[in-house]
């Protein structure tokens, strides 16, 4: 009869069990979501929507404001298959005003203006020169970027014309935050 060496089978025993005990834990096949830390979205639009308000005020002092919250988009998670959760929200507002018929300043002037008025504030142009709005003819836009916050501005002004066949002008900053925590979210 051949006789085996005790150590060699307490060795294989070993790899054996480790082996069943790693593929039998509890967790196992189940997807950790991983830990979501860093600024909110509630923390980002704090730090940008009080400027994009006050610059618009400060453009058109003598202008009725309308403050358009715009809500939030789930952008959450890792599974693409099951979709997104609350996890992490990108969260949009708007500061729009519409001038009276007695305001010349063209569109380019007033996005020009409200775009000065936030670089007082620390912001930045994200591009040079503002572009053509898509679908609004004569309109233009400016994205602006405040530093060290995940989040754009997007100016734009665009003419539109009145029952009485004036001219006014449509003066809009959105802001918009990146896709950034949601202290809500709880996983259930």
């Amino acid at each position: 009869m051949h006789s085996r060496d005790p150590r060699n089978v307490s060795l294989a025993l070993l790899v054996v069990i480790t082996a069943a005990g790693c593929s039998g834990s509890p967790d196992s096949g189940r997807q950790v979501e991983p830990k979501v830390s860093g600024p909110s979205y509630h923390q980002a639009m704090d730090l940008m929507y009080p400027d994009a308000l006050k610059a618009v005020k400060s453009t058109l002092p003598r202008e009725e404001i309308q403050e358009v919250p715009g809500g939030n988009t789930e952008c959450g998670g890792s599974d693409v298959v099951d979709g997104k959760d609350a996890s992490k929200l990108i969260a949009t507002s708007t500061v729009r005003v519409g001038t009276r018929p007695a305001e010349h300043r063209k569109s380019v002037a007033l996005v020009d203006q409200v775009a000065a008025r936030l670089k007082s504030m620390g912001w930045r142009a994200e591009s040079g020169r503002p572009t053509t709005s898509p679908g609004e003819p004569g309109g233009v836009e400016r994205q602006m970027k405040k530093p060290d916050v995940d989040g754009t501005a997007i100016i734009s002004a665009a003419p539109f014309r009145l029952t009485s066949g004036k001219i006014s002008q449509t003066v809009a900053v959105q802001v918009v935050t990146g896709c950034l925590r949601n202290p809500a979210w709880h996983k259930s």
